[in-house]
């Protein structure tokens, strides 16, 4: 089953969620179901088939905020606004064990990198708050197959090219090294794939004319895997 989740303009900026029935979109829940605007949504599905987005909630001093589908409306998952402050740029990603987990640029960090999850009805930082070198931009998070999470995103503090991180049990670490595209990056989105754990990550890549990259990681360093000149288009 296909979903979308977005900000919608005909619902005062609210969040709104649609599955493709059949050749008709319909709601999932309510229209506009989110207390006020919603900026940067993001979604995703556990393995039970249970509906999560994450959201910055603008009714909240630009904090975050998590609800879940429960077969007819849409919940709060903890507290709202569980950060310390304002965010932009959330991501969200559900482990094996169900557990939600997300990153985003935490203003109070001075726009470094900090992720929560969720566990025993609480938001908790995973390791430190703020843990990247600087300021990062487009993060993205995914979980293994052993529910070890792992985190993209341009990184500031290596000339705004790409680091991946992953959480080792007590702090973040880099997967082979910290700003590893050729040159500066954006929009950063990480996959891992079921089985056999790959990890591979895509970005808009200024090496290239701003056209797609994707590259994998491949034992002790990434293996390149680029899709170029498949587009005479810019990403603007």
């Amino acid at each position: 089953t296909v979903y979308v989740a977005y900000q919608d303009q005909t619902a005062g900026s609210r969040g709104s969620v649609k599955r493709l029935s059949g050749s008709n979109w319909v709601h999932v829940g309510s229209k506009g179901f989110t207390s006020g605007e919603t900026d940067y949504l993001d979604m995703d599905i556990e393995g039970s088939g249970n509906l999560y987005i994450a959201y910055r909630d603008n009714n909240l001093g630009w904090k975050p905020r998590v609800m879940k589908y429960n077969g007819s409306s849409w919940s709060t998952l903890g507290s709202a606004g569980f950060s310390s402050g304002g965010i932009s740029d959330i991501s969200l990603a559900i482990d094996g064990n169900n557990k939600p987990y997300v990153i985003y640029k935490d203003w109070t960090q001075s726009n470094k990198a900090t992720v929560k999850a969720y566990s025993s009805s609480n938001w908790a930082t995973v390791g430190s708050a703020g843990f990247s070198a600087n300021g990062i931009g487009s993060p993205d998070i995914a979980v293994d197959g052993n529910n070890t999470p792992y985190v993209v995103y341009r990184d500031d503090g290596n000339n705004q090219k790409a680091t991946v991180m992953t959480y080792n049990g007590s702090s973040w670490a880099a997967v082979t090294t910290a700003g590893f595209s050729s040159n500066t990056v954006d929009y950063t989105s990480i996959a891992i794939a079921p089985g056999n754990n790959t990890i591979y990550v895509g970005f808009k890549d200024n090496a290239v004319g701003q056209k797609a990259t994707v590259m994998k990681h491949a034992g002790a360093a990434p293996q390149v895997n680029t899709w170029t000149g498949n587009s005479s288009d810019s990403w603007s």
